[in-house]
């Protein structure tokens, strides 16, 4: 069994904070319980703060894939399409937010929800493929699928399929946009999929709690928190810490970048030794920080190297952003993003920047509630189409979802990839629990390949590097020095 202290040293802070008051008893969201109500009026309805954003940058660059997201999985065993597909119109009718479409309502922008929505899930039969060649020929229709542009006021926003490999190995895809759906919703959906399905299957009707809420009723609620106190304080945060922030990191491009930004993108992969993995749990138990804030540190590091010695930084990453108890078991878009602005300055060792990046992420998970979208609008009135806001390289940090048997199938995570990009850089890190590893996603309107390879190769040498010597200081280090000079913010 693996060690408790190795479990905990991976989660997030948020994770971290939680597994606390569980410890001494408390109930986490009990003490604020937020108290949604039901609105009075089902549609139209407002938007939340970060439907508008997505909404905006849809409109901005005249409708992309860059913000359809997927669920999904491989089933291997004798499954009842049936059966599936009447689960997924379950989870439809019991979730409104999959039957939303967002609209510009004469200057404001609503949530029209339909009363009902039935979807037919398509079955793409590939046995008369030769077998060699049907997992290439699943990932090249899947990132036809993945590309194709939804139309946010006509919807539907949820676009399924599933393709036949055999008469017992399958691949569901299940195709949204990011303003219906997210991260965290996804594991529900798969969590409600299988209940459902074993109860379909066995001739039983649903079986799943009445939900609390609505999304609707969330936009509405937030829309008058956003009007409160806790919301001005937690502006007059983000407008300290990102006052005069740098407009980029000053990465070397090996393209100019395009007035308006682009969405084609690739990846590259990272992988960390199964030595150097424990090398760094040990590390980040010693320091009592996360595997993610030891990362994401050695991802400042990378690029304060190869922008030319940048000093001030800004990089993005994700929060769950499902405070609110109601909120629990929702699907719907509440997944937030931080700016996190790291000082490099005085040639600290590694292990002082720890300590400083920790500290940016502790008071960052402090100020969290606020809606990216409303501190755009707010601080960004304007904001440059050229680039996303505040920041342009997002880290992502999670663990690989498990295997799930039920009902005589095996359900198995799958991986679909659209080839697109929503910033510079994207670096996601997966702990595999042996082995640490992840992807350097990167805009090809800007990177070249060998500019991805080299930035990768280059944070897996940094990472060696430094868990053997934390207390080097960054000049010391020899890995990631790279033999170009950095650009400038291109106006």
């Amino acid at each position: 069994m693996e060690d408790v202290s190795k479990r905990i040293a991976r989660l997030t802070p948020e994770q971290r904070r939680l597994l606390r008051l569980k410890l001494k008893g408390a109930a986490p969201d009990a003490p604020k319980a937020s108290g949604i109500p039901r609105r009075e009026v089902s549609t139209p309805c407002p938007v939340s703060a970060n439907q508008e954003w997505l909404w905006s940058v849809d409109r901005l660059t005249g409708g992309n894939p860059a913000w359809n997201v997927f669920t999904g999985g491989a089933f291997s065993g004798p499954l009842d399409v049936a059966v599936l597909e009447r689960c997924l119109n379950e989870i439809i009718k019991r979730h409104e937010v999959l039957r939303t479409t967002l609209r510009d309502d004469g200057g404001r922008l609503a949530q029209h929800i339909a009363p009902a929505l039935k979807i037919e899930l398509p079955v793409i039969d590939l046995r008369d493929v030769p077998e060699a060649e049907r997992e290439a020929e699943v990932k090249r229709l899947t990132t036809e699928q993945y590309r194709q542009v939804f139309d946010l006021a006509a919807g539907p926003l949820v676009r399924p399929a599933l393709y036949r490999l055999a008469a017992d190995e399958h691949r569901l895809l299940v195709v949204m946009h990011h303003t219906v759906t997210d991260w965290v919703s996804f594991m529900l959906l798969n969590k409600e999929m299988v209940t459902l399905y074993q109860a379909f299957l066995e001739g039983s009707g649903p079986t799943l709690p009445e939900l609390p809420i609505q999304y609707g009723d969330y936009a509405v609620w937030e829309r008058g928190w956003l009007g409160g106190e806790a919301a001005a304080a937690q502006l007059s945060y983000w407008r300290r810490q990102l006052k005069d922030a740098p407009a980029c990191v000053r990465l070397p491009l090996d393209r100019p970048r395009p007035p308006v930004q682009t969405v084609r993108g690739a990846r590259h992969p990272v992988t960390f030794t199964p030595e150097t993995s424990e090398a760094l749990r040990a590390l980040t138990q010693q320091e009592n920080v996360t595997l993610f804030i030891t990362l994401l540190t050695a991802l400042y590091v990378l690029l304060h190297r190869h922008a030319g010695g940048q000093e001030d930084i800004v990089v993005g990453t994700p929060v769950i952003g499902r405070k609110p108890p109601e909120t629990q078991n929702l699907i719907g878009l509440f997944l937030n993003h931080l700016a996190l602005r790291a000082d490099l300055t005085g040639n600290p060792s590694f292990r002082e920047l720890l300590g400083r990046v920790r500290r940016t992420v502790v008071d960052g998970y402090a100020h969290q509630e606020l809606p990216f979208g409303a501190v755009v609008k707010e601080l960004l009135p304007e904001p440059d189409p050229s680039r996303n806001p505040f920041f342009q390289v997002m880290f992502f940090f999670l663990a690989v979802p498990t295997i799930v048997r039920f009902s005589s199938l095996t359900l198995r995570n799958f991986e679909a990839y659209g080839e697109t990009a929503r910033y510079d850089l994207l670096v996601s890190v997966w702990d595999r629990g042996e082995s640490i590893g992840g992807f350097f996603e990167y805009n090809t309107a800007l990177f070249e390949r060998a500019t991805a390879a080299r930035l990768a190769a280059d944070y897996e040498a940094l990472v060696d590097e430094i868990v053997s010597d934390p207390d080097r200081r960054l000049s010391d280090l020899s890995a990631g020095r790279p033999d170009v000079q950095s650009s400038e913010c291109q106006p």
